[in-house]
């Protein structure tokens, strides 16, 4: 009767640890799967620290974002917005802040004449806001414009791209706007 009673009890162990054990790699292989998750087709903890190549600083603003320095100059990629009257870069790019729902940037304005090849190329200064949940940028006339429509910790957060560069080559996790679930 003892012997029944041990065996019964170590079947019912063994299937009770089946069981947790099945449920506990479900729920990890979950949340493996939410911090890995796909984005546009892009792996998200790649585009957080992927290179771009050698000889081009970069550093990521939030998904599908991110601040190349290819010459002498920042700027951020707009292309991926889709909307028909921005396309390319904007820059150069001398102020920049990201939060969880929209990037801030200021870019200077260059003078016609800027691009020998192109002798009536100029950039006008800008000032302009990406909504990151609806995949849209907002320009602005003019700084004062520009500060009356965003929140106080962005206007106090904007700095020079080199300043979240050398924070994120020092260390990825020290830019505020890298998401917790990103897996590295």
């Amino acid at each position: 009767m003892k012997k029944v009673f041990l065996v019964c009890a170590a079947l019912l162990t063994v299937g009770a640890f089946t069981i947790i054990s099945t449920t506990s790699c479900t729920r990890m292989k979950k949340q493996i799967e939410k911090d890995l998750s796909i984005v546009n087709g892009k792996p998200r903890r790649s585009f957080y620290t992927r290179c771009v190549s050698f000889d081009v600083p970069r550093f990521p603003l939030r998904y599908p974002f991110e601040m190349t320095k290819p010459i002498k100059e920042w700027l951020i990629n707009v292309s991926e917005l889709g909307q028909e009257d921005v396309i390319g870069s904007y820059g150069p790019i001398d102020r920049v802040y990201c939060d969880e729902k929209m990037i801030y940037a200021h870019n200077i304005a260059k003078p016609k004449g800027c691009n020998p090849d192109l002798p009536d190329f100029y950039v006008p200064e800008r000032w302009f806001t990406i909504d990151l949940d609806r995949m849209h940028l907002e320009l602005y006339s003019d700084s004062t414009d520009f500060y009356n429509h965003i929140n106080e910790k962005a206007a106090s957060q904007l700095r020079h791209p080199d300043f979240f560069y050398s924070a994120f080559d020092t260390n990825v996790f020290a830019l505020p706007w890298i998401p917790d679930t990103v897996v590295w």
